[in-house]
């Protein structure tokens, strides 16, 4: 199963899947699963900051610069 997640991601991410829905506990790579897990958060948080910011700047820009206020 290790191989699987280092040559083919997208084999590996189908098979933990089945693995999890057919709760064969004892065949899911857990390490590997734990990293994306966390992997994923991380991500999720930096996706969350960054348009967080993005709404942040055109609030500030309407604000403070209503002579460049659009429709867009």
């Amino acid at each position: 199963m290790n191989e699987a997640y280092l040559t083919d991601f997208n084999s590996w991410i189908d098979q933990t899947a089945q693995f999890l829905r057919e709760r064969r506990w004892h065949e899911i790579d857990v390490e590997h699963l734990i990293e994306e897990v966390e992997d994923l958060g991380k991500s999720e948080r930096r996706g969350i900051a960054s348009q967080l910011t993005r709404l942040l700047l055109h609030l500030l820009k309407w604000q403070y610069q209503p002579q460049r206020r659009s429709d867009s």
